[in-house]
C-alpha cells in the first residue's frame, strides 16, 4: 500500500507534488499572522500608499528612498483592489511555492528527478522561512526572484543562441530583484563590469557574451528608478538612502555590538553613538 502511494506520488508533476507544502504555507499565513505594525511592514505599506497617491518619496529635504519600489508596487496593486492583509500573506505562500517549483526545475537540469525532488522538499522544509510567511515583508518575493534568476540564467546558457524571451526574462528578474533589494544594484554593476572585462579575453569571450547582454539589459531596466532618484537627489547611481546607516551599524567596533540594526532613536540614546549622531 505504501509503495503504491509512493509510486503514485512520484508519477505526479512537480506542481502537484508540492501542493502539500503550499497548503501548509497558506495555513501558516492565514491562521498565524503577525501584527501589521511588526518590523518593517508599516514602511512597505506606507510606500504602497504613496504609490496609490501618485508619488513615491517626498521632495527634498524629506526624501525617503529607504526601500526600492519592487515590493510596494505589488502591495499597491493588492490594496487598490481592496484585498485584505491576509491576501498579502497568502501571496507569500504562493511566492514560496513557485520558488520551490523553479528550484526543482533548476536542480533537475543537473540531476535526476528523484534527487531534484529530495533537495526541493528539504528546501521547502526550511523552518526559518515559515516565520516570514506571517509577515508582509520582501523575503518571500526575494526568494522567488532569486529562484527565477537562477532558473532563467541556467536556461539561457543551455541555448546556443540566447533567445530574446530568455534574455528579457533573465534581465527583468534581475532588475526586479534590484528594485526589491536595492543592494543588488551594486551586484549588477559588478557583474556587468566583470563580464565585460572577461569578454575581452579570447578564452572567456563565448562564456561571457550572454552575461554581458543579460546584465546590460537588467541595468537598462533599472534606469527609470535611477532617473527618479537622480531627480530627487541630483546624485548619479543613487539606489537608496539606507546604505549609510546600514554600513554604520554593521561596522560598529564596540563590545556586544555585532552588527545588529539600530534605529536613529536607539543610536541617539546609546552612549557609544550619541555624540556622533548628535553631530550629524
Amino acid at each position: 500500500m505504501i509503495n503504491k502511494l509512493i509510486n503514485f506520488y512520484m508519477r505526479l508533476n512537480i506542481y502537484k507534488q508540492l501542493l502539500p507544502l503550499l497548503m501548509l504555507y497558506i495555513i501558516i499565513a492565514i491562521f498565524f499572522p503577525k501584527d501589521a505594525n511588526f518590523s518593517d511592514q508599516g514602511r512597505y505599506l506606507g510606500f504602497a500608499d504613496c504609490i496609490l497617491h501618485g508619488y513615491y518619496s517626498l521632495p527634498f529635504p524629506d526624501i525617503n528612498l529607504w526601500n526600492g519600489p519592487g515590493y510596494p508596487i505589488i502591495l499597491a496593486i493588492f490594496l487598490f483592489l481592496k484585498f485584505s492583509y491576509a491576501a498579502l500573506r497568502i501571496l507569500n505562500a504562493f511566492l514560496l511555492y513557485f520558488s520551490l517549483v523553479l528550484s526543482y526545475k533548476t536542480i533537475n537540469i543537473y540531476c535526476g528527478k528523484k534527487q531534484a525532488l529530495l533537495f526541493t522538499l528539504l528546501l521547502g522544509a526550511y523552518f526559518p522561512i515559515y516565520d516570514l510567511l506571517r509577515i508582509i515583508l520582501t523575503e518571500c518575493l526575494t526568494w522567488f526572484l532569486v529562484s527565477l534568476v537562477c532558473y532563467s540564467f541556467v536556461k539561457s546558457y543551455q541555448q546556443k543562441k540566447l533567445p530574446i524571451k530568455l534574455l528579457l526574462l533573465s534581465s527583468f528578474a534581475i532588475a526586479y530583484l534590484v528594485m526589491t533589494k536595492v543592494i543588488f544594484g551594486y551586484v549588477v554593476l559588478a557583474m556587468l563590469l566583470t563580464s565585460m572585462l572577461l569578454y575581452l579575453l579570447p578564452s572567456f569571450r563565448n562564456a561571457c557574451k550572454k552575461s554581458v547582454l543579460i546584465f546590460a539589459v537588467a541595468f537598462l531596466f533599472c534606469l527609470p528608478w535611477l532617473s527618479y532618484t537622480y531627480h530627487l537627489t541630483g546624485k548619479i547611481l543613487y539606489w537608496s538612502n539606507a546604505g549609510n546607516m546600514s554600513l554604520y551599524t554593521m561596522s560598529s567596533p564596540y563590545a556586544n555590538e555585532t552588527g545588529q540594526w539600530y534605529t536613529e532613536e536607539q543610536l541617539s540614546k546609546n552612549p557609544n553613538h550619541k555624540l556622533f549622531i548628535d553631530s550629524i
